[in-house]
């Protein structure tokens, strides 16, 4: 494996997570495989910032607007970006899992915070990559998305108090009935097999914030997303291909063999699943959803070609340079 076998005793990987992968095997090692999965920290400030760019993202490249329901693959810690749709005026939300970790009290606290943000027109306070800040209009919040009409509708004091009741648990629907009569909804589906999402044709748009390169079935997860879209309903994912930190190098994952790597992954309930932008493109695409924009962040000083494993010697050089991507894509009909 070229020069990358002189760190870390010959081994492409680095020491500290080899022997977590070896440990979670070991007798009593399912609490330390629990302990490996990392999650989003309540923030409103971070949720409002990831929902201000799917969402604006999406209507830059032809969402006509806020969807009125949301399936988010992998929130984490909180569901702040559901909450934050709701706040967009959205009124069904499905936060979905593949470990429970999900604090629903605090979720709940975050109402406020961001109905105040929303209320101040607040622009992204860490705006990160991709850089959408063009895409907004007077101080850089998007106005012409998120107009006064709908935003007095949304944040309409009755309506935050029955979405507090909501996100605290109180019920999966609220007793306050929209203008057609229907209810608003709030779930979390964990844990989550990586299939279903959501009834077929009911979902106005799919987010995913860095969670795509931990889904373990790829294949099957953007297939329900297909299936679960509305005709034209959006779908909109961040994706990380860096090696978490894995490795030396920021791609030297695809510089370890299957074996090396099933060790790494020991009994993790995930880890990631490896696969580079090509391939996440590829089943989007065969999933029936139409590719409408790639945002792709190159980054250098990574593995050298000559050290790559296989399956991976073939990755083209925009596979193999890729540390990031925002992809939106699109439902037919």
């Amino acid at each position: 494996m070229g020069n990358s076998l002189t760190f870390s005793f010959g081994l492409p990987v680095r020491l500290v997570p080899l022997a977590k992968g070896l440990a979670t095997r070991l007798p009593g090692g399912d609490r330390l495989a629990a302990g490996t999965v990392k999650v989003r920290r309540p923030s409103a400030a971070k949720s409002y910032a990831i929902w201000l760019k799917h969402l604006g993202l999406a209507v830059r490249h032809g969402m006509e607007g806020p969807p009125a329901s949301l399936v988010e693959i992998g929130p984490g810690g909180d569901l702040g970006v559901g909450l934050a749709a709701l706040l967009s005026g959205a009124d069904h939300y499905r936060g979905l899992d593949v470990v429970p970790s999900a604090d629903l009290a605090a979720t709940r606290e975050l109402v406020g915070a961001l109905a105040a943000l929303f209320a101040a027109r607040a622009p992204r306070a860490r705006p990160g990559w991709p850089e959408t800040e063009h895409l907004g209009d007077t101080g850089a919040f998007p106005r012409h998305i998120l107009d006064d009409a709908r935003l007095a509708r949304a944040l309409d004091p009755q309506r935050l108090a029955a979405l507090a009741r909501l996100v605290g648990g109180e019920g999966g629907e609220d007793d306050e009935g929209d203008e057609d009569g229907g209810g608003r909804t709030f779930a979390y589906v964990a844990p989550w097999d990586g299939r279903g999402i959501a009834p077929a044709g009911t979902v106005g748009m799919v987010v995913s914030h860095a969670v795509m390169q931990h889904v373990d079935d790829p294949r099957a997860a953007y297939r329900a997303v297909a299936a679960a879209l509305a005709p034209g309903g959006y779908a909109t994912h961040q994706i990380d291909f860096c090696s978490m930190n894995l490795t030396r190098h920021w791609n030297g994952h695809w510089g370890c063999p299957d074996g090396l790597w099933a060790v790494v992954r020991g009994r993790r309930p995930y880890l990631i699943n490896r696969l580079p932008l090509s391939g996440h493109l590829d089943l989007i695409r065969d999933a029936g959803t139409e590719v409408v924009a790639v945002l792709a962040r190159a980054r250098s000083g990574g593995i050298p070609r000559r050290d790559l494993a296989e399956p991976w010697r073939s990755l083209g050089d925009d596979d193999l340079n890729c540390a990031e991507a925002f992809i939106v894509s699109r439902a037919r009909g």
